[in-house]
């Protein structure tokens, strides 16, 4: 690969447009796709759940109690209505990431347009769950409690700058984090062109980070979700 950049680049498989407007779809989206079907045939298990749960099963109702816990108590309608958004989410950037360290692939979530779309789903949502529940209480979390009326025109400002820019870094955060871990990846691999000590050397660093960047996929996609949670929670809650 002469550019190391190229995996995240879009490049046209299927042009074609609807009423005009350009659908086409590109690598990226083919590997969305791709991690739409992982995520479904990874709860598929649970379209049929025993009453004796398997390895699998036990893994998938393990994992989604970790996601119900991270929005509340797990008998609560609002964690049943979110859980669906949350762990949709949490997958679809799991299997994502994961997809992106397969040689050839293309890692979608290293789009900013991506990471700051699923980031103002979020954000919206959180405004329209705030005002829902909370009515123009919403507007409460913007001044903390204990703070002394005279330091309003300072808190609320900052806190006004800090809502409204929850999106761009939820996004830029996912977004940076898949661009240098697979860039790095990709540079040393570049530098393997024999079968010298230099690419022996490099092979073992690339093996030690590609596990290194498993993880970190994972990790990604769990911060991602947790934050997601927290948004939620204090649009509904308040601080």
């Amino acid at each position: 690969m002469t550019n190391p950049m190229l995996q995240f680049f879009q490049q046209p498989l299927m042009p074609f447009s609807v009423f005009g407007v350009d659908v086409t779809i590109t690598n990226g989206v083919l590997f969305m796709f791709v991690s739409a079907f992982s995520a479904v045939a990874f709860f598929s298990i649970m379209f049929q759940p025993k009453l004796i749960p398997g390895r699998w099963q036990a893994l998938v109702e393990t994992l989604m109690q970790m996601l119900a816990d991270m929005i509340g108590p797990s008998n609560t309608r609002m964690t049943r209505m979110l859980l669906p958004i949350i762990s949709s989410l949490f997958f679809m950037i799991a299997f994502g990431n994961l997809a992106g360290l397969v040689p050839g692939a293309v890692t979608f979530t290293g789009q900013l347009i991506v990471t700051l779309s699923m980031a103002l789903v979020i954000f919206v949502l959180s405004i329209i769950l705030g005002f829902w529940k909370r009515g123009l209480g919403f507007f409460k979390q913007f001044v903390p409690k204990g703070v002394s009326f005279w330091l309003y025109p300072i808190v609320v400002p900052i806190e006004m700058v800090s809502f409204f820019t929850r999106p761009l870094s939820l996004g830029l955060r996912l977004f940076v984090n898949m661009v240098a871990g697979h860039s790095i990846m990709v540079v040393l691999a570049s530098f393997a062109t024999g079968f010298g000590v230099i690419t022996w050397c490099v092979g073992v660093v690339n093996a030690v980070l590609f596990v290194l960047e498993v993880g970190i996929a994972l990790l990604q996609a769990y911060v991602f979700a947790v934050l997601s949670s927290l948004y939620l929670r204090e649009a509904v809650r308040g601080h």
